[in-house]
């Protein structure tokens, strides 16, 4: 058995100035589209990370698209303790947990903001093919404005034979207000293919 590493799962990499958010890859991330990493420390939109092992004060954003099809989208191919890769298997359960929030910023009913809700999808796909085998969904506009919530999600990749490629974790979005996500994990032990 082995374990899975999420690197960077705080977003501490790259360091980035108080209270901005460039576009860029956080590091150990793929991105698609407006993704990056944001520094909360000293902005009044929103709280620190109650991640209380990250003293960084940073967490990836998936920005607001007000209309189309574009999708916003950070992603990992995933990989174990010792940098190996996690091959997809059929009947693995995979534990998710990560902090998501929406910054505490004005709202014009009618249209999209950056503080408008959004639903985040996530979950674990085929890295070669992108092909979906476990996911959920979390929308942002259930909660308060600049407070972070913790999900927990158990993926299940099914029965189903799975070609043996590599896993790979992703988050993305579409139309809506920006989503911001800390301290990704995932748990517990997997066991890779003989």
């Amino acid at each position: 058995a082995t374990t899975v590493s999420v690197v960077n799962g705080n977003f501490p990499s790259p360091s980035v100035a108080a209270n901005s958010s460039p576009v860029q890859n956080p590091t150990g991330w793929a991105i698609l589209h407006t993704v990056g990493v944001l520094n909360t420390t000293s902005d009044p939109s929103i709280g620190p990370s109650p991640d209380s092992t990250d003293p960084s004060g940073q967490c990836a954003f998936l920005s607001t698209i007000t209309s189309g099809t574009n999708v916003n989208e950070i992603s990992q191919a995933l990989v174990d303790s010792n940098s190996l890769p996690v091959y997809l298997a059929a009947g693995q359960t995979y534990q998710l947990q990560f902090y998501v929030a929406r910054r505490n910023l004005a709202t014009t009913p009618g249209k999209i903001t950056t503080g408008s809700g959004a639903v985040l999808t996530y979950g674990i796909r085929d890295a070669l093919t992108e092909t979906v085998l476990a996911s959920g969904t979390f929308d942002t506009g259930t909660i308060p404005k600049a407070t972070w919530t913790t999900v927990d999600a158990v993926l299940r990749t099914g029965s189903t034979p799975l070609q043996a490629n590599q896993a790979e974790l992703f988050f993305n979005k579409n139309v809506g207000g920006q989503v911001l996500i800390d301290s990704v994990i995932l748990a517990p032990a997997f066991f890779l293919p003989a």
